[in-house]
């Protein structure tokens, strides 16, 4: 969807309520800011929960490292869409919003 995002299945941990959320993530020593989806992916797979982690501006090989995600602000809850583009359309305004709460 044009997003790069780290994808962790989260099984026996506290699990937040199921949308989208403006996140820090920390890596690599440093802490930056970013949005995260947590949820069933109901327009595509409808699937066991995964959350979706995408950090604003870089580019980071993530497979095998350690990270550490903080939940700054709930944006939206979890929707169930139409098309592709309509997912697009709502992560643009998703990640605008976010960076409003965190810049």
């Amino acid at each position: 969807l044009g997003y790069k995002t780290a994808n962790l299945y989260v099984r026996n941990y506290i699990k937040p309520r199921h949308g989208v959320y403006a996140t820090k993530t920390f890596i690599e020593g440093e802490w930056l800011n970013g949005f995260s989806y947590f949820g069933k992916r109901p327009t595509l797979s409808n699937i066991e929960p995964v959350l979706e982690n995408h950090i604003f501006d870089k580019d980071f090989d993530l497979y095998n490292k350690r990270i550490r995600i903080q939940f700054i602000k709930h944006i939206r809850d979890e929707i169930k869409f139409n098309s592709i583009d309509e997912i697009k359309s709502q992560l643009m305004q998703d990640m605008v919003r976010a960076k409003e709460i965190l810049l």
